[in-house]
């Protein structure tokens, strides 16, 4: 045990944590400082009873760095239990049970001059108890990265990481931001989430015209959130480097609620992502409708037919969604196309729309989320997804509940070795609370349930590349945010 609780390599956010821990320290001074007024102050204040912070003169140039900061935070617990379907011994076996407790802390200050500011945030994540497996997206791996697992570790790690730490800068309708951070403004590259996002280590920049924004990305390390420090990024073998990416994005937001994005990038000599994304927002009836359309597309540098070779030329997938909001009720209605061609049995054969391989390696900007379990993303597969959710604030007594169900359908899906099509589909059911007022405002549990379906018998992980058997998949989450 506690050759697991050591550092796997030290990389830069060891470093960075130790560099971190007097931001952390005045942070938390900052929150608990006690504020002192003068009694003309506290007679002149709206309210008297609350006193504005200033813990720096006003008249200082560093007064807006300080003064205009903001520390939040929350506790949280996840627990899940999933059973998967095991086709040899024909029977439902655990593949995740666990209980995690994670907190994480996050400032942003404001500017310093009006144009000089850092943001930083850090979360924690331990393990209550774990009966699966040790990959799971709440915990940290006892791995370095996601290409080199070391199944002899059976137990997830403890400890704290830095998820943003990151110096800013903005001026007139420029900004930017450089460090560990999470992409801003239109791009391709996103990040992974279990709690908390994952981090790029990079610089981001752009320009913000009214409804026009650009902007740019790049970065040469990543780290997904179930890890405690950044790795390289690789290609598919897991061996040959990746020394960077780069993104660069426009987005035009019409006054009458119309949305056009565009953007592309690559990680130089293995993948090239591009999309366009395009949203309408409008009143409908007595309702809300939001509808749109995205093109994802990718390709790759490597045509040997090799493990580096991801896709047979050109790798699509379309992408529909509409989205109606009447009163109570909430009402979802998508639908995907994928085309991922493979050109030999180490092709990817499914459309993850990201820069380096492997989940964890990186993460796009990529918005189909339908919580079913399977992503649904095979080469020629159709999908459909539906779901309603209703909030019971003039049925019950206490405000803030609220229930769903949805489904899922995928057929048509191609795998390598096999004429046998993929056909797959899932149930969801939500039931949660969110607090929406009085001093745990915010405060939310919610169980989600999903009955998953495999329609063959291929094993998990075998002709069908992103495709696993069928599984029940229970979750829970609760959550105390905070703020100062």
């Amino acid at each position: 045990m506690a050759e697991q609780q050591q550092r796997l390599v030290p990389g830069g956010f060891r470093t960075l944590r130790l560099l971190c821990l007097p931001a952390l320290f005045w942070a938390l001074l900052w929150a608990l400082w006690p504020v002192h007024a003068d009694a003309a102050d506290v007679a002149d204040s709206p309210d008297k009873g609350s006193p504005a912070r200033t813990l720096l003169p006003e008249d200082s140039p560093l007064s807006p760095l300080v003064n205009d900061a903001h520390l939040s935070g929350g506790l949280y617990f996840f627990g899940r239990d999933r059973q998967r379907y095991d086709v040899d011994r024909k029977t439902y076996r655990t593949n995740l049970r666990h209980g995690s407790l994670q907190a994480n802390l996050d400032l942003v200050s404001g500017y310093a001059w009006d144009h000089l500011g850092f943001d930083f945030g850090a979360f924690t994540s331990h393990d209550l108890f774990n009966y699966g497996a040790p990959d799971h997206e709440m915990g940290y791996v006892p791995w370095q990265d996601p290409w080199h697992p070391d199944w002899s570790r059976h137990f997830t790690l403890s400890g704290v990481s830095i998820y943003k730490a990151a110096l800013k800068a903005k001026a007139g309708p420029a900004w930017l931001r450089a460090g560990w951070l999470q992409p801003e403004g239109p791009g391709v590259l996103g990040v992974n989430w279990s709690i908390m996002p994952g981090s790029w280590r990079g610089v981001n920049a752009g320009l913000d015209f009214g409804g026009f924004s650009v902007a740019g990305m790049v970065a040469d390390t990543y780290k997904a959130p179930w890890f405690l420090d950044e790795y390289k990024l690789m290609k598919n073998d897991g061996e040959s480097h990746v020394p960077g990416v780069w993104s660069l994005g426009a987005r035009y937001a019409f006054d009458n609620g119309i949305t056009l994005e565009a953007a592309y990038g690559q990680s130089p000599g293995h993948l090239h992502n591009a999309h366009f994304k395009s949203g309408w927002e409008l009143p409908a009836g007595p309702g809300r409708l939001k509808f749109g359309y995205h093109l994802y597309a990718m390709a790759d540098s490597d045509d040997g037919g090799g493990v580096n070779n991801n896709f047979d030329g050109l790798a699509l997938q379309h992408y529909l969604f509409g989205l109606y909001e009447l009163d109570m009720w909430t009402f979802r209605l998508e639908g995907t196309y994928t085309a991922a061609p493979m050109s030999g049995p180490w092709s990817q054969g499914q459309f993850a729309y990201r820069l380096a391989d492997r989940n964890g390696g990186a993460k796009g900007a990529y918005e189909v989320w339908w919580d079913s379990r399977s992503d649904w993303n095979a080469d020629d597969e159709k999908a459909v997804f539906a779901g309603v959710e209703r909030r019971l604030d003039d049925i019950l007594p206490v405000k803030g509940f609220y229930v769903g169900v949805s489904g899922a359908m995928g057929w048509d899906g191609r795998g390598w070795g096999t004429s046998e099509r993929l056909n797959e589909w899932a149930v969801n059911g939500d039931l949660g609370y969110v607090k929406p007022d009085g001093s745990l405002e915010g405060a939310f549990v919610k169980l989600h349930y999903t009955e998953y379906r495999n329609g063959t018998d291929a094993p998990s992980w075998s002709v069908y590349k992103n495709g696993f058997q069928s599984e029940h998949d229970f979750k829970i989450l609760i959550g105390l945010p905070f703020s100062f």
